[in-house]
């Protein structure tokens, strides 16, 4: 049997989390980059996609335009894309438990 929608948005958040997990404390405090973002936002989109109902309970996708975008990041930190990562993992777990 295919994976559900829902299975793949979960291990598309969960592996981006994992990436993240190895991380330090240093890396987490600089800047997305554009290229995680633009995934971060289509993992989002497809979120909102699936369950429209949910939008207002998950972060907005990361701005791609910022002062950084010369250098190829955002004016959100990993520690931040982690965090919004966690809300959506929780959020989507919720309307699965449903």
């Amino acid at each position: 049997m295919p994976p559900t929608k829902f299975q793949l948005m979960q291990v598309r958040l969960s592996s981006l989390k994992q990436s993240l997990s190895v991380a330090s404390t240093q890396q987490k405090s600089n800047h997305v980059s554009l290229q995680m973002a633009k995934h971060f936002n289509s993992i989002l989109a497809d979120v909102v996609e699936e369950y429209p109902a949910i939008k207002d309970a998950i972060c907005d996708q990361i701005d791609l335009r910022s002062k950084f975008q010369l250098l190829g990041a955002t004016d959100v930190t990993y520690i931040d894309l982690e965090a919004f990562i966690d809300q959506t993992i929780a959020v989507l777990k919720l309307v699965e438990a449903e």
